[in-house]
């Protein structure tokens, strides 16, 4: 068999959007620790809020 997948190396894009679709999930499930987690982002970064 001929896999040529193998080969190939995993695309960055592939793990922002897992990322991004396990916080969209978090926002869903739980509102209170996702609004918790982005005022502590915003806190340690103050240019995000801009």
């Amino acid at each position: 068999m001929n896999d040529n997948r193998a080969d190939r190396p995993v695309r960055r894009e592939t793990g922002l959007l897992l990322f991004l679709a396990a916080a969209l999930i978090l926002a869903v499930l739980h509102p209170d620790l996702y609004t918790g987690l982005i005022e502590r982002l915003v806190a340690v970064f103050p240019g995000l809020a801009a």
